[in-house]
């Protein structure tokens, strides 16, 4: 593994100490700029605003129900309201960032949509199952367990989709890179020796 580091260190100090045209590397950060930074357009930017205002919502209503539940009502289903609070906080805070912006960040901002999504679900799942488990009918618990599967597969989906999305952004931003060093390869050549 060192030898891989010491490979990139190299190959980081060799291209920093290579020239680049100003002008072909304005334009190279200008596209990678747009490549990973999108802007909100009027539609996208009613849908964030809708997503949080029903994210507050959810905040309200499960706090709502939370307080009103009976004493004799599991703690861990309890805390399964928790933690949709807590989730929707999470998708709350997420829209606020992307409508203040008026961008999405396509680096960070799906990997924090795709991590929220993935961690709620296990915990979920993982609650039902608790619950599942301590379900007098066994068919009952048969029939949560096998429901929060599919929210599960579900999630592993979207987040899957989100890793692709994020190794094909990396390529192409590498492929643009290399294509902008070979313009600024043939622009040396092309040029008269003095």
């Amino acid at each position: 593994m060192s030898e891989r580091n010491a490979a990139f260190d190299f190959r980081q100090q060799f291209l920093a100490a290579e020239s680049f045209d100003p002008a072909l590397r304005q334009k190279y950060q200008l596209e990678v700029k747009a490549m990973f930074e999108h802007k909100l357009t009027k539609m996208h930017r009613l849908v964030y605003v809708f997503t949080g205002l029903l994210s507050i919502a959810i905040i309200v209503l499960f706090a709502v129900i939370s307080f009103q539940l009976p004493q004799r009502f599991p703690p861990l289903a309890r805390a399964a309201f928790g933690l949709g609070i807590l989730f929707a906080l999470g998708w709350a805070i997420q829209s606020y960032r992307i409508v203040r912006r008026g961008s999405v960040k396509m680096r960070k901002d799906p990997r924090t949509m795709a991590a929220l999504v993935w961690v709620f679900i296990v915990l979920m799942v993982t609650i039902n199952m608790v619950l599942a488990g301590r379900a007098g009918d066994r068919i009952w618990g048969v029939q949560i367990v096998v429901n929060s599967l599919v929210f599960l597969v579900g999630a592993a989906v979207f987040l899957i989709g989100t890793i692709v999305q994020q190794a094909q952004m990396q390529t192409q931003e590498k492929l643009l890179e290399i294509e902008y060093r070979l313009a600024e390869l043939t622009e040396q050549i092309k040029r008269p020796a003095s």
